[in-house]
């Protein structure tokens, strides 16, 4: 029933209720303890348009266009006001290979720096005014370096890349400081706690993407035949600029999703 286009997430989630029902209440029958029902209701909940794993399948232009009906308040007059640019912009940035997150953060910052300039296009904008937008961010904004970094990099990959203009030397702005306090981090026992606390599939994701390392979205796109129990290794085959990566399999790890592989298994079979 997923499977069918037409099928809005409401409609699946309905199905699933009756169904839940049905084995539960009224036929009270095994299989209502074997399915793991919040998963489906999980399953049943629709994503956002522009949500990372979905998002590629819509032309720069269409994305823009979902996203300027969908928005709020001034970013919303923004986008609409300068579709073009943003247009330019998610075309030059998927050109180069770059991950989804960091175009929609990249786009975040554009539309931000052009509201800050009163509206005016980045065509009439130039060193000057980015300098005062990153001081602005931190005296006003109070944002982290990493955060002011990350406005700073869009505003060149604008300037540079997309509209071919060199932004030149800036000039020495305010810059956000570095906390140099250690980072809070749990312990081993306290991470085993936690991944002993959840169950079935999101106990499965949570420990491969702390024992290998790899990234949500990368976990989240993982396919049985890139797992390799023999060779303790994972495969993937999206990972960030869209390369083919490899991770260790940790042992721990392997037990996890060994166990979930042969419920669903069984479950398949009865």
């Amino acid at each position: 029933m997923g499977r069918r286009n037409r099928l809005t997430g409401w409609q699946f989630a309905q199905a699933i209720d009756a169904i839940q029902i049905l084995y539960c209440k009224l036929l009270v029958t095994p299989v209502c303890q074997r399915l793991d029902w919040d998963y489906w209701h999980d399953s049943a909940k629709q994503l956002d348009v522009d949500h990372p794993t979905t998002a590629r399948q819509l032309t720069p232009d269409e994305l823009s266009y979902l996203k300027e009906r969908k928005g709020e308040g001034p970013l919303k007059e923004v986008r609409a006001a300068h579709h073009d640019l943003l247009v330019r912009f998610a075309r030059e940035i998927r050109r180069r290979g770059y991950a989804y997150r960091t175009e929609q953060s990249y786009e975040q910052w554009i539309s931000r720096y052009i509201l800050f300039c009163k509206g005016l296009p980045p065509e009439q904008t130039g060193a000057s005014d980015v300098k005062l937008f990153l001081e602005y961010l931190v005296i006003k904004r109070h944002v982290s370096a990493s955060t002011q970094n990350q406005a700073l990099n869009a505003l060149v990959f604008l300037y540079n890349r997309v509209l071919e203009r060199k932004l030149g030397e800036l000039e020495s702005f305010v810059r956000a400081k570095r906390p140099r306090n250690l980072p809070v981090v749990l312990s081993r026992n306290e991470v085993m706690t936690l991944l002993e606390s959840l169950k079935g599939i999101h106990k499965m994701l949570a420990s491969l993407l702390y024992g290998t390392g790899m990234r949500l979205l990368e976990g989240l796109r993982l396919r049985i035949q890139d797992v390799d129990f023999a060779y303790h290794r994972i495969h993937v085959h999206q990972a960030k600029g869209k390369k083919i990566g490899m991770y260790r399999f940790p042992t721990h790890s392997q037990r996890v999703c060994a166990s979930r592989l042969k419920w669903f298994d069984n479950f398949i079979i009865r």
